[in-house]
C-alpha cells in the first residue's frame, strides 16, 4: 500500500523514521534558521546582523528571504535546528503577508524545543513583533527575548551592534 500523497521510501525506510524521531522529538542540529522579508532593507539589515552574530558565536545559521524561498525548504531546516528567528517589517499594525503565511505554516507544525526570536522595523506604528511573538507561541517556540529588537524606519549602527549581540547569546544559549 502506499500513501496518497508524498514519496513512497524504496531504500533505507529507517532514515526517514529516524528523521521523524527527531522532528517529533524537536532535536536539532548546531544551526539556526533566519526567516525575514523586508520592504526598504532595514529588516534585512537586521538579519544580517543576527546572522554575523550567530556565526561569531559559532553557530551555523541559514538566512531566507520568504517572498523568494520556498517555505518547504525552510520548514525543512527548521526541523533540524535549535532556534528560529522571523523578522518582518510593520504593515497595516502586522506582519507583511508573506510572513503571516509563514507563520501559519509553522504553528500548525508546532516544531518545538526550539528558542525564537522576532524583529523588525516599523514606520509609524509598531505591530509586527507582536503578531509574529504570538504565533511562535502558538508553534510551540520559547522566545529569547521578549520584545524583540524592533527599529524605527532605519537601523542605527547601535541598532545593529544590538542585533548582532543578540545573534551571539542566542548562539550561546543554543550551545550549552
Amino acid at each position: 500500500m502506499a500513501p496518497s500523497h508524498g514519496i513512497i521510501w524504496r531504500r533505507d525506510p529507517g532514515r526517514i523514521f529516524e528523521a521523524y524521531a527527531r522532528w517529533a522529538e524537536g532535536r536539532g542540529t548546531a544551526k539556526a534558521v533566519i526567516a525575514y522579508d523586508t520592504m526598504w532593507l532595514s529588516t534585512e539589515k537586521m538579519a544580517h546582523a543576527l546572522l554575523d552574530g550567530l556565526a561569531a558565536g559559532g553557530y551555523a545559521a541559514r538566512l531566507f528571504k520568504l517572498s523568494v524561498s520556498d517555505h518547504s525548504e525552510i520548514v525543512k531546516e527548521i526541523l533540524e535546528a535549535h532556534a528560529v528567528l522571523v523578522g518582518s517589517p510593520t504593515i497595516n499594525n502586522g506582519a507583511l503577508p508573506v510572513v503571516s503565511s509563514f507563520l501559519d505554516e509553522l504553528a500548525g507544525l508546532r516544531p518545538g524545543n526550539k528558542v525564537g526570536l522576532t524583529f523588525g522595523s516599523y514606520g509609524w506604528g509598531g505591530g509586527a513583533l507582536k503578531v509574529i511573538e504570538e504565533r511562535l507561541k502558538a508553534a510551540k517556540i520559547e522566545l529569547a527575548a521578549e520584545p524583540g529588537p524592533t527599529v524605527k524606519w532605519a537601523p542605527t549602527p547601535d541598532d545593529l551592534r544590538h542585533c548582532y549581540d543578540l545573534g551571539l547569546e542566542i548562539a550561546a544559549r543554543i550551545r550549552d
